[in-house]
């Protein structure tokens, strides 16, 4: 089996990206371009879906979801809540891995990806309720 190709960040922290820039190019032009956003969940998913659904979509990569990408979001939206469930078994969460990283959204997917970093906003200064409010909003 040949060795797995090296992601453009492996490749800048061995050395051999500047030896080479040329060579690799094609990496550094890899950024998805969208041009139609995903858009709401289908009318036909239940209301627990579609929350997966709207979690989905909230918490990938900017600009990585289209919608091309649609049905496999479906998907992801149906194996969570079936995740969720206290019956769940092991091939559902198996299957909903798989599903995931074929949208981006797990670490090893997204080093292959060479998404640009996300750019965290600078935080403002909040009142001590907006503060417990926002850690409860991370606890989701």
């Amino acid at each position: 089996m040949p060795t797995p190709k090296k992601t453009l960040t492996q490749l800048q922290l061995s050395g051999t990206y500047q030896q080479n820039k040329r060579r690799y190019e094609h990496l550094t032009k890899s950024v998805p371009t969208i041009h139609i956003p995903i858009g709401r969940p289908p009318t036909h998913l239940q209301p627990a879906e579609k929350a997966a659904w709207v979690e989905l979509v909230r918490i990938a990569h900017p600009g990585l979801l289209a919608r091309s990408d649609r049905i496999v979001v479906e998907i992801a939206a149906r194996l969570i809540v079936r995740m969720r469930h206290p019956d769940a078994k092991t091939g559902d969460y198996n299957a909903l891995l798989t599903v995931l990283g074929k949208l981006g959204m797990t670490p090893a997917s997204r080093l292959k990806m060479n998404l640009p970093p996300i750019e965290v906003p600078t935080p403002q200064v909040q009142s001590e309720e907006d503060r417990l409010w926002a850690a409860l909003d991370e606890l989701d």
